[in-house]
């Protein structure tokens, strides 16, 4: 029995059409939502601010430094005026002592030049002079009196002021400078020989404690030169 054959046909796929890709719409621009825009603005808000701050901390700055400056400059100046003065009051001090070289010397009582030697016509402050004179001293150590002169009447010479400090230096020596009131003096038997403090009238001066009791056998200061004074007047002819 003859094979069958098995007739097949040829067929042909139909053609597809291929459909256009269509190009690609670029995405649509979004607009600035509000919060954007605020932050952008914020954060340059920020950036001027602190560009502000950085300026006024500069500035801060630079006035701290201008005051400490001044501050230096202030106390410069404050010690160069407290250097002026004191150069002030030692030229002053200067121009007093040049001026008071060249003027008259000071006069005592009557009228006599203080440093010029006088007799002393009292011979009880005359023994005073003589017997301390090799031990009263000025306070640099040296001796008030060098030597004792005489005049050709055979009077001791001495200068008024040579008398008041040789009475002065005695107190100091012997401490009679003693009361609460330092203007006060204590006259021992040496000094109640020379020592008699008078008022201008002559009457005797009385000197009160604190108590306003009478004070004996005591002078203040500022009556001595006038205590002094009658040892060096010449005796009135009779």
């Amino acid at each position: 029995m003859p094979k069958a054959t098995k007739n097949t046909t040829a067929t042909t796929a139909p053609a597809v059409e291929v459909a256009a890709v269509p190009e690609p719409v670029p995405a649509p621009v979004v607009a600035a939502t509000p919060v954007v825009a605020a932050a952008a603005a914020a954060t340059e808000t920020v950036a001027e601010t602190v560009s502000a701050l950085t300026a006024l901390d500069m500035f801060v700055k630079n006035m701290q430094e201008n005051i400490k400056y001044q501050t230096v400059l202030l106390k410069n100046l404050a010690t160069v005026r407290k250097e002026l003065k004191t150069l002030q009051e030692r030229v002053e001090k200067l121009e007093a002592k040049a001026a008071k070289g060249t003027k008259a010397p000071r006069k005592g009582g009557n009228g006599q030049p203080l440093r010029n030697k006088v007799p002393v016509y009292s011979a009880a402050f005359a023994d005073f002079i003589v017997k301390q004179q090799p031990t009263l001293k000025n306070k640099d150590g040296s001796l008030i009196v060098d030597k004792i002169e005489k005049n050709a009447d055979g009077h001791v010479t001495v200068s008024r002021e040579a008398c008041l400090k040789m009475v002065a230096a005695y107190i100091r020596e012997n401490k009679l400078n003693k009361f609460d009131d330092k203007k006060l003096i204590s006259l021992d038997s040496a000094l109640q020989k020379i020592i008699a403090p008078k008022s201008k009238d002559g009457k005797p001066i009385t000197y009160k404690d604190a108590a306003g009791k009478d004070m004996k056998n005591v002078c203040s200061y500022k009556d001595l030169m006038g205590s002094i004074a009658p040892h060096l007047k010449a005796p009135v002819a009779k």
